[in-house]
């Protein structure tokens, strides 16, 4: 009996943290991004904000999201490092959170054409450094113009 009722309560209750979280994200200010950024790191931190909020509408996001006490940034780009001093991570996180959301970056110049950022996510639990989500996105921050003509 007790199961019947207390089941249907903790589905709830992770369904209301989870809203409560989508809440908070939606109305933090990410909306301005820092004035010492770049164009290319600025046009990237919009990109970035824009992809998680979609993500979070189409329901990408695993439950553990609102449990990020904190976010480790690596990669490879020297470009990319000049940028992280003044990105703001779009991403809600909590003290009494127990899992850290590691994020590696790279950054790629398609064809010429486009350059992008590709970004990997993995939530794991801080205890036990288990993995227990991961997702690839890349997000385009640069159509390359055609070269002048002489």
């Amino acid at each position: 009996m007790k199961t019947k009722i207390i089941s249907p309560l903790i589905i709830l209750a992770t369904a209301l943290l989870f809203l409560l979280i989508f809440y908070l994200v939606q109305n933090k200010d990410f909306s301005k991004p820092s004035a010492q950024l770049s164009a290319q790191g600025y046009r990237f931190q919009v990109a970035w904000q824009k992809d998680v909020q979609s993500m979070m509408k189409k329901n990408m996001l695993p439950i553990s999201w609102a449990h990020i006490k904190t976010i480790k940034i690596n990669t490879d780009s020297p470009l990319f490092k000049t940028w992280l001093p003044n990105l703001k991570a779009p991403i809600y996180t909590t003290s009494k959170g127990d899992k850290e959301l590691g994020l590696l970056t790279h950054l790629w110049d398609e064809d010429s054409r486009k350059i992008g950022i590709m970004i990997q996510y993995s939530i794991k639990d801080i205890k036990t450094n288990e993995v227990e989500w991961e997702l690839a996105r890349n997000l385009y921050i640069q159509k390359k113009t055609p070269a002048a003509k002489k």
